[in-house]
């Protein structure tokens, strides 16, 4: 994803890291930069599109567009839901438990 973004933003990633680590949602950085928000959106889907075919795999593009507008406009993704989270040594815990 760094690459579709440095890429569309004309950004190095270190410049990209730098504004995100500040603050910036990936919209103002793309406004900053005089590049449409929307062109950013379009070149995050065909990205992900375009892994996914790699993959053998098939994506909703409005569900792409859906997520990534979310994620560009600088809301971070609800992960409350998900319980499982990445411990010491690479296990995966459930509920302190591990289960690998």
């Amino acid at each position: 994803m760094t690459d579709t973004l440095t890429d569309v933003l004309g950004i190095d990633a270190s410049e990209l890291r730098t504004e995100l680590k500040a603050g910036s949602a990936i919209a103002e950085i793309a406004e900053a930069n005089d590049v449409a928000v929307d062109d950013v959106i379009d070149a995050l889907v065909a990205a992900a599109q375009q892994r996914a075919a790699e993959h053998g795999k098939e994506v909703d593009a409005d569900e792409l567009t859906e997520k990534f507008t979310v994620l560009v406009n600088g809301a971070k993704p609800d992960r409350s839901d998900h319980d499982v989270k990445r411990g010491l040594r690479g296990r995966w815990h459930r509920h302190g438990t591990a289960s690998g």
